[in-house]
């Protein structure tokens, strides 16, 4: 168990790097991206646009931090996405390693991505922090927001992981799938903008529980720690359909590859 996770964290580290290496700033592009980010969305939302969020306060400032927190989680789940219809076929030694455990790549690419969510966090914060002189204390919860998408995210990227070796057009509609979340979740505004009769149809969405919770925790709201609660065991149950998936298909893997 100590050796798979010794293997895990080193996995991830070399992941991580591997994103910017032979890059100039190297590890200070996971700070600088979500900073530019950040900045731009001020401008465009909040300068050019005019735009305010409901309940958030009426400074421009106040509709980024609400956008950019909806913008986090999505691309978090977006990262993972992307990158798992390709994560067997870029992996292929691996497969050949009767030994080497080959679901923990699917644990390399949620734990990657969730760094550069954690990240993204912390720019968040500085931002509510200059925004708005201080953190809200239930800020300090924002992080579980995020782990609880990890099962979510992990079962996603079994399925993905698998029907990519089989299915190679998979890589390119995923492009639609993140596109699909990004404008029919609630990124760009509140479920309660939408019509009552749309609100149910909106939970559906994997990303409208953890944006509205991080919003929540981000402009001082209080969250559904029930609901979300349901969510982690609805990602409990879609990673254990993913991981079944997964080793069911794994034998196949080297007779396509």
């Amino acid at each position: 168990m100590t050796d798979n996770r010794r293997l895990l964290a080193q996995l991830v580290d070399r992941d991580i790097r591997a994103r910017y290496s032979g890059s100039m700033l190297g590890m200070a592009w996971p700070v600088l991206l979500p900073l530019v980010m950040l900045g731009m969305y001020t401008f465009v939302f909040g300068v050019v646009f005019r735009s305010r969020w409901p309940g958030a306060g009426d400074g421009v400032g106040d509709y980024s931090l609400t956008l950019f927190a909806g913008l986090i989680v999505h691309g978090f789940l977006a990262d993972v996405i992307s990158r798992s219809p390709t994560l067997i076929l870029a992996n292929v030694s691996f497969v050949k390693r009767v030994v080497f455990p080959l679901e923990s790549l699917a644990w390399v690419t949620v734990l990657s991505s969730l760094f550069h969510a954690f990240v993204s966090l912390l720019v968040l914060g500085a931002g509510v922090l200059l925004v708005k002189g201080q953190l809200p204390l239930q800020f300090l919860a924002a992080p579980a927001v995020l782990i609880a998408m990890v099962p979510v995210a992990l079962g996603v990227c079994w399925i993905l992981s698998a029907g990519g070796v089989f299915f190679r057009d998979l890589a390119q509609f995923v492009a639609l799938v993140n596109a699909g979340l990004l404008f029919l979740s609630p990124i760009f505004y509140p479920i309660s903008a939408l019509p009552v009769s749309l609100r149910g149809v909106a939970h559906l969405s994997p990303l409208a529980i953890p944006v509205e919770h991080l919003r929540a925790l981000v402009i001082g709201g209080t969250a559904d720690w029930g609901l979300l609660l349901l969510y982690l065991l609805g990602g409990y149950l879609l990673a254990a359909a993913g991981l079944w998936l997964f080793n069911r298909t794994r034998h196949g893997f080297p007779d396509v590859l």
